[in-house]
């Protein structure tokens, strides 16, 4: 017997509210929601019989580069922000200091260094909001299910809407559009010249 969460029937009320306020509002969106797993939207264009799909996601190799979280409890070593929030960043203060100190700094040069850390750390955290996730965008190129070109683009910074998709997003996607498609006829080039269906 399948239970279906509470959070899973969210998910679904979400995702079917997205799509409708994308019919009414916007009708044929070139980006369609996918909200699993990591992949948040999907863009397929057709040129020339090649069918380019690209797919924006949230890097989770690159996130690490955003030290700490943040919440609503105070805990030790955590940054109050001033509106509610805390931030707690992946080393406190101390443990910073105490490496630092242990790899041959002063104490003196290790406070300086490790406030600023973890200010840097915070500074890039806030920047992204709520969500400070970055984003991964890929793109395959393939003739019916023969893949002919993949390339991606990780680390991405965008602010992401629930009805439109950041202009930088739409930018790269032109960009990788224009690799694949290089890519894609240095792949032709390699192919069988006697198979018709690759024949252009």
């Amino acid at each position: 017997m399948q239970i279906t969460t509470f959070k899973q029937i969210c998910g679904r009320v979400y995702r079917a509210t997205c799509v409708a306020l994308d019919k009414l509002l916007i009708g044929d969106w070139e980006w369609k929601w996918v909200g699993k797993g990591d992949v948040l939207f999907t863009r397929e264009i057709e040129i020339d019989g090649i069918t380019y799909v690209a797919d924006l996601s949230i890097d989770r190799e690159t996130r690490p580069l955003h030290l700490g979280s943040f919440g609503t409890d105070e805990k030790p070593g955590s940054l109050d922000c001033g509106d509610g929030r805390y931030y707690y960043p992946e080393k406190t203060e101390g443990k910073l200091i105490a490496e630092m100190v242990a790899h041959g700094m002063t104490g003196r040069q290790a406070c300086r260094e490790a406030r600023r850390q973890i200010d840097n750390a915070y500074f890039w955290a806030s920047s992204f909001g709520t969500d400070w996730f970055y984003y991964k965008l890929n793109m395959m190129a393939k003739s019916g299910e023969l893949p002919l070109a993949q390339i991606s683009l990780s680390g991405i910074n965008a602010k992401l809407y629930g009805l439109k998709m950041d202009p930088q997003i739409d930018h790269l996607f032109y960009k990788l559009l224009t690799e694949a498609k290089q890519d894609v006829v240095k792949a032709l080039a390699q192919i069988n010249v006697n198979r018709p269906e690759f024949s252009r």
